[in-house]
């Protein structure tokens, strides 16, 4: 008798694992799907964004761009680097710089409008927008 069970168990035990190994697939597929439906989304809200940094004034986003290089550099190792204008909200702006044909990281740069002219609050790659006072809608 136990020489006809052990077939029979061996068997129940490979058909549990291949059925556990379909519904891990499915899993897989599952998460997979999810994740590039999440990345897709987000890609369509970071578009929105700098759709509306397109509808302003592009003399202000060319003012905004230029101190926002000149902050960088001043800040930074880097000898040259791409501004990307991410938003403005009324007096406050928010970029991302990175380095052109050197390795490091992309770093924000909150900019303040004072006196119709940009100045840096703080670059970096750890800032901390709500440390530095700034308003919900630039973070």
């Amino acid at each position: 008798m136990c020489d006809y069970a052990a077939p029979i168990i061996l068997k129940k035990a490979y058909r549990q694992f291949q059925i556990t190994r379909i519904i891990m697939r499915k899993m897989l597929i599952y998460f997979l799907i999810q994740s590039m439906l999440l990345m897709f989304s987000w890609d369509a809200s970071a578009a929105s964004d700098s759709n509306s940094v397109k509808k302003e004034n592009s003399a202000e986003i060319q003012a905004v761009e230029n101190a926002a290089l000149k902050y960088a550099l001043a800040h930074c190792s880097f000898s040259r680097l791409h501004v990307t204008l991410q938003k403005i909200i009324g007096d406050y702006a928010k970029l991302t710089v990175s380095p052109i044909e050197e390795e490091g990281d992309v770093a924000n740069v909150y900019m303040k409008k004072v006196n119709d002219e940009w100045i840096g609050i703080d670059i970096g790659t750890g800032t901390n927008p709500m440390e530095l006072g700034l308003p919900k809608e630039v973070w």
